[in-house]
């Protein structure tokens, strides 16, 4: 009779003839089986959540949609500053668009910015020169009539480099004489544009000559002066000129001056012609400096718009003074 052994791990009895090293494999396999299910299913099992964490499709929706918002933060970008060096290589504060006509917001040229039939000339005949503000001699062969912003800094520009080489060259010889023009442009935010304007229309209402000295001030100046300062510092320097301080004052306060300045907008956008910008094709005057000049005699004036160097100026004026 053969013993009988009792298998530890299952309690299945069975004698050695039966082959214990087999039953004994046996048990091993299963368990490695086992083992080895068990590792698979926690490894797909951690699979799964890793992808409920972060959706392979969502991941896919992620990168175009910050590319799209990426693209179009750049293309903003790349707009504005086209924008502002147009603007900048133009030497032009330009108004805001739409409103060339008045502070309605009127069409000006056709939308498409052809020429609508206007010449490349300015017609003079809505033209009030009197009662301006003017520098040089009234009989003067050539006039050059300037529509100015008191805090544009394109005006600035012009005032210190090609105006002041005009006073020398032209308007001290009696040969050209300046009228000065408002054409202040709050709506680019020249919040001092406007309380300028008025200012020095009192001040010119009191001495013609102050008004172009305290003017050159001014635009020295530009960068210290601010709406909460503008009016005394102008009223300050007009006093230095000789100019009574109650008299502008009572200027501001009573005889309306402001609606000088708004005429001389006014005019300025009325003009029938048409010139071409870096902006494209523009109606004069829709922005500043904005210039126009002729001879004696002229029903037309040569326009010059933004801040143009001496020579441009010149050319012109000796046109004018040959013709």
């Amino acid at each position: 009779m053969s013993d009988n052994y009792t298998c530890d791990n299952c309690g299945e009895e069975f004698d050695s003839e039966r082959g214990l090293h087999i039953h004994v494999g046996q048990v091993h396999e299963d368990d490695e089986k086992q083992e080895s299910t068990t590792e698979s299913e926690e490894v797909e099992e951690a699979s799964e959540g890793s992808d409920r964490d972060f959706p392979i499709d969502e991941r896919r929706l992620q990168i175009p949609v910050e590319l799209a918002l990426f693209s179009v933060f750049v293309l903003g970008v790349a707009v504005g500053l086209s924008t502002g060096l147009l603007a900048a290589g133009s030497g032009l504060s330009l108004d805001a668009p739409g409103a060339i006509n008045g502070d309605s917001g009127d069409s000006g040229p056709s939308g498409d910015g052809s020429n609508s039939g206007s010449s490349e000339t300015v017609d003079l005949s809505n033209l009030e020169t009197e009662g301006e503000p003017v520098l040089g001699e009234e009989d003067a062969p050539v006039t050059m009539v300037v529509y100015e912003d008191f805090q544009c800094p394109y005006c600035q520009r012009f005032e210190t480099g090609a105006m002041a080489k005009v006073n020398a060259e032209y308007v001290e010889s009696g040969q050209v004489k300046v009228i000065w023009k408002d054409f202040p442009l709050p709506s680019l935010g020249h919040d001092w544009a406007e309380p300028s304007a008025e200012t020095m229309e009192c001040v010119y209402r009191q001495d013609n000559d102050a008004f172009w000295n305290v003017k050159e001030l001014i635009f020295q100046n530009q960068d210290s002066i601010s709406t909460d300062n503008v009016r005394d510092r102008i009223i300050s320097w007009a006093s230095d000129e000789g100019v009574s301080e109650d008299a502008v004052r009572t200027c501001l306060e009573n005889e309306s001056p402001m609606d000088e300045v708004n005429a001389d907008k006014t005019e300025g956008r009325n003009f029938d012609t048409v010139v071409q910008t870096p902006q494209g094709a523009s109606q004069f005057i829709s922005g500043t400096p904005s210039s126009v000049i002729y001879g004696e005699g002229d029903e037309t004036g040569e326009p010059l718009v933004g801040a143009q160097p001496f020579s441009a100026v010149q050319s012109v004026i000796e046109s004018k003074l040959n013709s």
